[in-house]
């Protein structure tokens, strides 16, 4: 069990005047108790990394976006994150880690990230909360991990990944069971999906059904998958089996409803 401690805020807590120099400040693993960080934080005007992570807070105050010369901001916290929708204000960010845990309450208004052209590293990118459309700006990326829940969001990402991002080094893509890609057009999306050859790691837990038969075009950059309640008839290791680069195959629960796999001898030439 991972102990976390609880900080009791003073109206005061430091003389920030000290601390104008601060580049780097850390607030990890502690459980804010409810209570908000003070606004005070945005006076340390030469910070370059902000991070949050796993720590147990519910709302960022607007002033950490007025940093000028901020360029790594981690926001992996454990539970639901309020975050004021300015993201967009810190023009120098390189490295954006964004929460996993949803957002408290209904999301009314997905989170902007028009105006971060320059980042190199977005991890956390959720279709259901964050705006699709600024992506677009981001041709500097060199690592991206992204869940998408809607079929125009995933074919989006999947044009990106084909035409603006050419420096990706690494990249997680997380299909979830919202996604339509068992259906006659679904089948056209999944394909157009196996025929991106800079994927490097693919998450399914969407409903296949039947898996295409190989093309030599398939995955070719594929290095990690793993299928989840895809519900797949046919034995799907003939496609599998080919992909030149997979080194990772994790097939997790309702992933495979047949009745037999086949694996041929000189299949998976990379499989660890």
């Amino acid at each position: 069990m991972v102990r976390r401690k609880k900080i009791i805020w003073q109206k005061e807590i430091v003389n920030y005047e000290n601390f104008k120099s601060l580049r780097v400040l850390k607030f990890e693993r502690y459980d804010f108790g409810g209570q908000k960080l003070p606004d005070g934080i945005g006076k340390l005007v030469h910070l370059r990394l902000f991070s949050l992570k796993f720590c147990i807070l519910g709302e960022l105050p607007s002033s950490i976006f007025n940093l000028p010369f901020l360029q790594t901001l981690d926001l992996r916290v454990l539970c639901g994150l309020k975050i004021p929708n300015v993201l967009g204000k810190t023009k120098r960010s390189r490295h954006l880690y964004l929460p996993t845990s949803p957002n408290t309450g209904e999301v009314r208004e997905k989170l902007r990230l028009h105006g971060l052209g320059g980042l190199v590293i977005l991890d956390g990118f959720d279709s259901s909360r964050h705006e699709i459309g600024d992506l677009q700006e981001f041709s500097n990326l060199r690592f991206l991990d992204a869940s998408v829940a809607d079929n125009k969001s995933l074919s989006i990402i999947i044009d990106h990944m084909s035409a603006i991002w050419q420096n990706l080094h690494e990249n997680i893509l997380r299909i979830r069971e919202t996604v339509s890609i068992s259906s006659e057009d679904g089948n056209v999306l999944l394909r157009k999906i196996l025929s991106c050859g800079n994927l490097h790691s693919l998450i399914i837990s969407a409903k296949i059904i039947r898996f295409p038969p190989y093309e030599e075009h398939f995955l070719q950059g594929i290095v990690l998958l793993t299928l989840a309640s895809t519900e797949i008839h046919d034995d799907p290791m003939q496609t599998l089996e080919k992909l030149p680069q997979l080194r990772f195959l994790r097939l997790l629960s309702e992933s495979y409803v047949g009745k037999e796999l086949i694996c041929h001898e000189f299949g998976f030439p990379q499989l660890r």
